[in-house]
């Protein structure tokens, strides 16, 4: 939970496109003016069906280099990407638990986190979200 003088986080946790859209239009409504920092969680940087997606949606796709740009653009919605595998949430410290991401040979690539939030969003099924307060 944030202190008085820090901005609302949402936190977005979603399975792919749907979430990710979300945590985009919340930082460019919110996060581009203060009023609330926007994390978007999600235990897979790629989608089978969409490739950059994340890159397009986020205003950082490089056409002419077929990658995400280094720079960030003046249109970048404001937010925050975690990857990661949810492993617990705590309502009532308002916390959740990132588990440990890991490469196919086992090997720990980011160590589990933990994420402070005020609002909680969760993707539940295709275009259907769940607010938790």
């Amino acid at each position: 939970m944030n202190c008085s003088n820090e901005a609302h986080h949402i936190v977005v946790i979603g399975r792919g496109a749907d979430g990710f859209v979300l945590a985009a239009r919340l930082g460019h409504k919110l996060g581009r003016n203060g009023k609330a920092l926007v994390t978007f969680v999600d235990q897979s940087m790629s989608t089978r069906w969409s490739p950059f997606l994340y890159e397009v949606e986020g205003g950082v796709f490089n056409e002419g280099a077929g990658n995400a740009a280094r720079t960030r653009p003046k249109t970048m919605h404001p937010f925050q990407l975690r990857l990661g595998r949810i492993d617990a949430i705590d309502r009532a410290k308002k916390e959740i638990t990132l588990a440990v991401v890991a490469d196919d040979e086992g090997r720990e690539l980011i160590p589990a986190r933990r994420l402070d939030y005020d609002t909680l969003i969760l993707e539940s099924s295709q275009n259907l979200f769940e607010v938790v307060r």
